[in-house]
C-alpha cells in the first residue's frame, strides 16, 4: 500500500536500478522490466497511482498543445473551472505507434491493456525525467 508521500518515481526506483531506469528511458517499457511485465503488476500500479498518471498525462497533453478552442480562438472551461477540449485520447492514440512494434495504444483491447498502456507511458515518462538527473556514480552503484 502506498504511503501518503510516495509517488510513481519512488516506486519505479524501488522496482528497478538506476541503470535499468536509463535503459527504460532509452528503449521503452515493452522491453520488459521487473514490476512492469504482467497485467496483475501494471494493474496494481494503476490502481495505486491512477490519479498521478492522469494528472501527468493531462499536463503532457497541455504541454504538447493538443487543446481545442471553441471556434473563436478561446479555450473553454467548464463551470467547475476544468479545461475543456484537451484531447487526451488523440495523444494516447499516437503513443506506442505501430512502427515501434505495435505496443501501447495499438494493443488496447480492454481495461487491463488500457491500464497497462497508461502505466507503461508513465514509467517511460518518469524514467526519461529520472535518467536526466542521475549521476554516473548512481548508475554504476546500481549495478552492485
Amino acid at each position: 500500500m502506498k504511503n501518503e508521500t510516495e509517488c510513481f518515481a519512488d516506486r519505479l526506483r524501488e522496482l528497478i536500478s538506476p541503470r535499468e531506469i536509463v535503459e527504460l528511458a532509452e528503449h521503452g517499457a515493452q522491453t520488459g522490466w521487473p514490476g512492469l511485465i504482467y497485467y496483475h503488476e501494471t494493474m496494481a500500479l494503476y490502481d495505486e497511482f491512477h490519479k498521478e498518471i492522469w494528472e501527468a498525462l493531462y499536463d503532457r497533453v497541455l504541454e504538447d498543445g493538443q487543446v481545442f478552442t471553441n471556434g473563436l480562438g478561446c479555450v473553454q472551461y467548464s463551470e467547475a473551472g476544468d479545461l475543456r477540449g484537451v484531447n487526451v485520447l488523440a495523444y494516447l492514440a499516437s503513443y506506442g505507434s505501430h512502427d515501434r512494434g505495435g505496443s501501447g495504444a495499438w494493443n488496447v483491447a480492454g481495461k487491463a491493456t488500457f491500464e497497462n498502456m497508461l502505466v507503461w507511458w508513465m514509467a517511460e515518462q518518469t524514467a526519461q525525467h529520472l535518467a536526466l538527473n542521475f549521476t554516473h556514480a548512481e548508475i554504476e552503484a546500481g549495478d552492485e
